[in-house]
This record gives C-alpha cells, sequence and structure tokens, in this order.
C-alpha cells in the first residue's frame, strides 16, 4: 500500500476529520440518509482504499451524480473519466487535499460550477444504463 497511510490515520499525528468537525461527519449511513448528505454537502472527500484496483470507486459516480462537488485521489485515473478542475478535483497527497478543500470553501461559485459540471458529464456518460448500452455495443460488435 504505498504512497497512502491506512484508513483511520487519513491525516497522520492530526486529529481525525470526525474529531475536528463532529457536526459535519456522520457514522454509518444507508439509503435515502446517505444520498441525503452526499446531496446537501458542499463538497464530498473521497479516497480509495485498495491501490491496486482500477478505476474509480463507486462514491466517485455517486458523488458527482448527486451534485456534490467531488475532491479525490488518484488523479491520473481519473482523468480518463472526468477533467479534473472542471468536473471534479483531484488532490496527490494531504497537503494538497487541505489546499484544495480550502480553496473550495473559498471560492463558492468555482464550486457550485465544478459539482455542475460533474453530475453534467454523469448523468450523460456514467450512469448504470450508460454502461449497458456500451457493453451490449461492444458484445454485439464481436457476435
Amino acid at each position: 500500500r504505498k504512497g497512502n497511510p491506512p484508513m483511520g490515520q487519513f491525516f497522520p499525528g492530526r486529529k481525525s476529520l470526525s474529531e475536528l468537525f463532529p457536526d459535519r461527519c456522520h457514522g454509518s449511513l444507508y439509503s435515502k440518509d446517505y444520498y441525503n448528505v452526499i446531496r446537501n454537502s458542499k463538497l464530498t472527500l473521497n479516497r480509495h482504499r485498495d491501490e491496486l484496483a482500477d478505476g474509480p470507486n463507486i462514491r466517485v459516480f455517486e458523488v458527482t451524480g448527486l451534485g456534490s462537488c467531488l475532491i479525490t485521489d488518484r488523479g491520473k485515473e481519473m482523468s480518463e473519466f472526468f477533467v479534473s478542475g472542471k468536473e471534479i478535483v483531484t488532490f496527490s497527497s494531504t497537503e494538497d487535499a487541505i489546499e484544495k478543500i480550502d480553496y473550495l470553501l473559498r471560492h463558492p461559485n468555482e464550486r457550485r460550477a465544478i459539482a455542475k459540471a460533474g453530475q453534467e458529464r454523469t448523468i450523460k456518460e456514467h450512469t448504470i444504463m450508460n454502461k449497458c448500452v456500451r457493453i451490449d455495443q461492444v458484445v454485439q460488435a464481436r457476435i
């Protein structure tokens, strides 16, 4: 697991996010509660757990689809799905994440524009239906 600290130590040597922001961090949420928190968030921080997995995790598409501004790791992989700085925001280190979160919170119009562009991209290209149509096209072309 090179590059990222273990889960639970996202910001090594610092207080956890739930300690720093007890009113903004939630325990386990499911279904509508989970989606409502994302939908009502100014931005949503995402960190992939498995550095060996290919592609983005499902949260990338949930967050963008619900219209929250996504800030996520794995910038190079994300470029296959979204334009960083326009549709999502990517970070490469803890310091980079903190700097970008601070910037986005101070620039609400830019944050909202990124969230809207991410949502539009997800609805246009990354829905389950879009993926099923693409799979069908690939299969049909080979039979």
